[in-house]
């Protein structure tokens, strides 16, 4: 494997068991998922994050857990573009999303932070504009005030079929991603061709 990097894949969420399986750490989930599928090595560098460098279709793909909790997510990306040289063209950002239903997701290129200050941190810290993030649906079961609670809670019991299919639906969603050019990369997962039932 050469040293280059070809895609940087950032997995958001909190570090430590308080928050595992938590809504607001689906993205950190499916970055531990994707490592492990792929028997990936960590890497790290204290307290800014966790990484590992695998190999799919033939590409070198960085997956990051950030280890700087999700207010200062921005802080690990930037290390890592920095680290490897990457353009932030090619990074993805994988978030959790309370207004689509469990086991909707959805790719695009970054417009703003939608609320959610994990990709507000990356936003501010790289100054970047041209990268993707992957949305992944985490349901909107809370009423007024209740949103940060909601998303730091667990996932319910009953909901863990649909998780454990939205993990394995985004990981099949990235490696169509990286294997492809961005523009079909975006109409075949949008789509959602490649779900699993």
């Amino acid at each position: 494997m050469s040293n280059k990097v070809d895609k940087l894949i950032i997995g958001l969420g909190n570090p430590g068991t308080k928050y595992a399986n938590s809504r607001h750490n689906i993205g950190y989930d499916i970055a531990i998922n994707i490592i492990k599928k792929y028997n990936g090595c960590y890497q790290s560098k204290l307290n800014i994050v966790n990484y590992s460098i695998i190999n799919i279709k033939e590409k070198n793909v960085l997956i990051a857990l950030p280890q700087t909790y999700m207010n200062h997510s921005g802080i690990a990306a930037q290390y890592l573009l920095d680290k490897y040289n990457i353009e932030s063209a090619n990074m993805l950002v994988i978030l959790d999303e309370y207004n689509f239903p469990l086991n909707k997701i959805h790719i695009k290129k970054v417009k703003s932070d939608g609320g959610h200050n994990g990709l507000s941190s990356i936003l501010e810290i790289t100054d970047a504009n041209d990268f993707y993030i992957l949305r992944c649906g985490i349901d909107k079961d809370f009423g007024s005030g209740e949103m940060a609670n909601y998303v730091l809670s667990k996932f319910k019991k009953e909901d863990q079929y649909g998780v454990d299919l939205m993990i394995n639906n985004v990981i099949l969603a990235i490696e169509f991603y990286i294997e492809n050019e961005i523009g079909k990369s975006l109409s075949y997962i949008n789509s959602g061709k490649y779900l699993l039932l």
